[in-house]
């Protein structure tokens, strides 16, 4: 991990983030948010999907006796800094939410597993 801090997010709420390095250099940030209600979490969702510039799944998440908790969405940005492409996974498991970014398909799903 190379950074971690406190965030505000656009809901209002307070969110957490982290940025983890590869080995290669390649940088994975992962922003997360815990909201009372899962409607309040579907809009952190919401939210977050405008940032995006194309959805490329879209995919249930469920528990382990199958009952449907959230979502998790695979989607491309464009990188403000960069202007390079950004994959995207936003996940939502009841009233938690998770976005992870990288420029790297690796690198966003190895940083997708620490949240599980």
């Amino acid at each position: 991990m190379t950074i971690i801090g406190e965030m505000r997010l656009s809901t209002g709420r307070r969110g957490v983030f982290r940025i983890y390095t590869a080995a290669d250099g390649t940088k994975g940030g992962l922003t997360f948010a815990e909201f009372r209600t899962v409607n309040d979490a579907q809009r952190q969702v919401s939210d977050w999907l405008k940032l995006t510039r194309k959805i490329t799944s879209k995919e249930p998440e469920k528990d382990e006796i199958g009952r449907l908790i959230g979502d998790r969405i695979v989607a491309k940005s464009k990188s403000a800094k960069s202007g390079r492409r950004e994959f995207m996974i936003i996940r939502r498991v009841d009233t938690k939410c998770f976005l992870i970014e990288s420029q790297c398909w690796t690198v966003a799903t190895q940083v997708e597993e620490l949240t599980r």
